[in-house]
């Protein structure tokens, strides 16, 4: 619930918290890149992913408070601020950080979507900074406004801005880790580092794409990452499933699961939880519904029984590749008692990427570092 009349100090406040972070990015481009790991921390909604789409919504407070050390002129009144505005507010056990609004944030570098906020923006810094962030540049306006303002001209972001990771090859430490290190001042210039997984069926040569996570030892101020992948990953049932990572907060990830349910296309919604080291499942139905139950709760399973039962047909969906092409392979199983996800070993083979993901100006793409685990032996690819 919004208090209105306090809105005006919030637009306010949010639109020093815009001028603030252009003049640090006009100072060094570098701020670009630590603002957006500060953004994909933050809670936010509608997916803001590949597979679910872009809605470019952060939640406002969770990502002021997370920059607070990068914009420490206008943080503090952006939250009290909102603090104000914001007269009562309720969120669920895995939106802890929720603060009541959300504001626009270009997650994917869509210039369509940017050219939307533009018309619609309450923030003319913020639409300057995105603008800047997306096309490495700033048009005759933007410059304008930055003299208005008082500040000069930013560096043109070019397209090798960005570094290349040919020069940085994978180790194997002591123990048997894959470490990349790409130092401090390159790890700067990144969004956000994750990994990729997929297992190798040697009996039929075909390799299935089990999705992503952030499990991995990060040491950004030095820019060394070492994988911390421990043989494990989510099933449903029992059946190896495709997870993709879609957001994490603290002490939790989130994760987008495809499945189809009596033929039809649907994503669970699966959280993970560190302390407990259990999964919870979120069912996202056609309705927009969503219901939550924990996978090891017997007493909440009854609300799931009502959109899965045990005549439905469950097929967990995977992306495969074999010799001959890229297919989708389906594991379909019928739910007995109750449906669950929980952590199984993988055995045998598997393929373990390092994606190193830069900002979205100039067009810059993934960067992956792959290696492959058999074993205790690691081979750079």
């Amino acid at each position: 619930m919004t208090d209105l009349s306090k809105f005006p100090a919030l637009l306010a406040a949010y639109d020093n918290l815009g001028k603030e972070s252009l003049a640090l990015a006009c100072e060094n481009p570098r701020f670009l890149s630590k603002l957006g790991r500060e953004a994909a921390r933050a809670e936010n909604y509608g997916g803001n992913n590949d597979d679910e789409g872009y809605t470019n919504m952060v939640d406002l407070g969770h990502f002021v408070r997370n920059a607070t050390n990068l914009l420490p002129e206008s943080s503090a009144d952006l939250l009290e601020a909102l603090d104000d505005c914001i007269v009562y507010r309720i969120s669920g056990e895995y939106r802890s950080e929720a603060t009541g609004l959300s504001c626009y944030y270009s997650y994917n570098g869509d210039e369509d979507d940017l050219s939307g906020y533009y018309t619609v923006g309450a923030s003319e810094a913020f639409k300057h900074l995105y603008t800047y962030a997306v096309y490495g540049s700033l048009p005759d306006d933007g410059l304008e406004y930055l003299e208005n303002i008082g500040l000069g001209r930013p560096e043109d972001i070019a397209d090798n801005y960005y570094p290349e990771l040919d020069n940085h090859p994978l180790t194997v430490s002591e123990i048997g880790d894959a470490v990349l290190n790409i130092g401090g001042e390159y790890a700067e210039l990144l969004k956000s580092i994750y990994f990729t997984f997929c297992y190798l069926d040697s009996d039929s040569d075909t390799l299935f794409m089990l999705g992503t996570d952030n499990d991995i030892y990060s040491d950004w101020e030095n820019g060394v990452f070492t994988d911390n992948f421990r043989g494990v990953w989510g099933g449903i049932n029992g059946n190896i499933c495709y997870m993709e990572l879609v957001g994490n907060g603290d002490g939790y990830n989130l994760y987008s699961v495809p499945i189809l349910l009596n033929g039809s296309e649907y994503n669970l919604r699966v959280s993970y939880d560190y302390a407990e080291g259990t999964y919870t499942i979120a069912v996202d139905i056609g309705s927009g519904e969503v219901r939550r139950v924990k996978s090891d709760n017997a007493e909440n399973m009854s609300a799931l029984c009502d959109i899965i039962r045990g005549v439905d047909l469950v097929v967990a969906v995977h992306i495969a590749v074999n010799n001959h092409d890229e297919f989708v392979d389906n594991v379909a199983f019928r739910i007995i008692q109750r449906i669950h996800i929980a952590r199984r070993h993988i055995t045998g083979g598997f393929l373990f990427t390092f994606c190193v993901q830069q900002l979205y100006v100039a067009a810059a793409s993934e960067q992956c570092a792959i290696f492959r685990h058999f074993g205790l032996f690691v081979e750079s690819a």
